[in-house]
Order: structure tokens, then sequence, then C-alpha cells
């Protein structure tokens, strides 16, 4: 279980690549959803309505790949869509779709040829491309008596990357919404039950609603 994945900063592009007359040019995007992905690379298509074809990738995770999506758009099978597929996975990125426009050059590059292309094209953008890193986190909800609100704060800072989302007050004590990287969560609730002996209080959701 990792607590980050990369993705790209931004949308990105295009990068170009010549292979015998032909041209090849890469974009690519930071996507939350599938219907994300094909609305941009729609919007490739419209752009340039003259050119033969766009194959596609898209790949969605938080750390391990949880689905994917690719499109060769007419080449042969495999020749497009794949190779870039296997780019975003060499690249290690996540929620990202990525395409690749060609202009036909009169000159038939075969299907290990148009692979080699695609997947170059994909990988040269890639390669230059921004990157970020996002941490991923799960929210753990407490219910504290005033008294221990301080211990609340000082174990959300003795786990790294931990960080306070919320603090609501009621007349019974606090609510606080912790945000802790994944792999840390189990261990933050059992220091909580610890170090208050039990008194504070955890669920799902705001618990002072």
């Amino acid at each position: 279980m990792t607590d980050s994945y990369r993705t790209l900063v931004g949308v990105c592009g295009p990068y170009e690549l010549k292979e015998k007359a032909s041209r090849f040019l890469a974009h690519a995007a930071p996507v939350a959803t599938l219907e994300e992905a094909e609305r941009f690379v729609v919007s490739l298509k419209k752009r340039y309505h003259d050119a033969a074809h766009v194959g596609w990738a898209c790949r969605f995770g938080d750390g391990a790949e949880s689905s994917f999506r690719y499109s060769d758009d007419g080449e042969p099978s495999g020749s497009a869509g794949l190779p870039i597929h296997q780019e975003l996975v060499r690249a290690e990125l996540f929620n990202v779709v990525c395409a690749v426009v060609r202009y036909f050059g009169g000159v038939k590059l075969g299907t290990g040829g148009l692979a080699r292309a695609f997947g170059g094209a994909a990988r040269g953008l890639l390669d230059t491309a921004g990157v970020r890193t996002v941490l991923v986190t799960e929210l753990v909800s407490l219910k504290s008596p005033f008294e221990l609100v301080g211990t609340v704060m000082h174990l959300a800072g003795q786990f790294p990357g931990a960080a306070i989302v919320s603090q609501e007050y009621d007349e019974e004590g606090v609510c606080v919404e912790v945000a802790v990287p994944r792999s840390m969560a189990e261990r933050f609730r059992d220091a909580v039950v610890e170090r208050s002996s039990g008194r504070i209080r955890m669920g799902s959701g705001n618990l002072c609603a």
C-alpha cells in the first residue's frame, strides 16, 4: 500500500514525432473519470479534424491501477492505444489520459512501426511533462472531551503527513476530522484509543452533526 501517486500537473502537448513522413502529435492531461478522458479525446479530434487517427489511453488509480481504457481509433489492433497505455505504466502515472494524433504521410509503417511511433510520441511527451505527487489519505472522525483535544492535536503531529481538516465544538466536546496517510490510519486509530483510554469516540462523518 502506497501513500501517494504521480499524476500530471496540467494539460501538456503537443510533442511531435515524425516517422517516414507521418506526423505524430502527443497530448496529455490529468483526468478524474473516463468521461473526462473521452471529452479530452473528442476535443482533440475536433482540433485536428483532418488527422487520420487519434489513438489514446487513460489510466486510473491511487498508486495501484484500478482501471484503464485505450483505443486504436481504426489503426491495426494493438498498434496505437496499447503502446500509449504502456508508456503511462512506464511513467508510473495515474488519473491521466494521453492521446496521439496521427497525420498519415503516405508511407505505411506496419503494425510494429506504428506501435513504436505512437509509443515514442507518448514517451517523448510524458518524459518532459510536469508531474506532481498526490498524497492519499484516509479521513478519521473523532469526538473528544474538551480536556483531551490537546492529545488529538499532539497525536496528529506525530504522524507525518497527517493534518487537521476540521474542528467543531458542541456542549459535549470537540469533533475533529484528521486526514491521515492511509498506511498509517489504523495505527493512528489505535494510538487514539490507547492515549485516551477509549474516551475519544471514533466514527464516520461529522460526529457533532
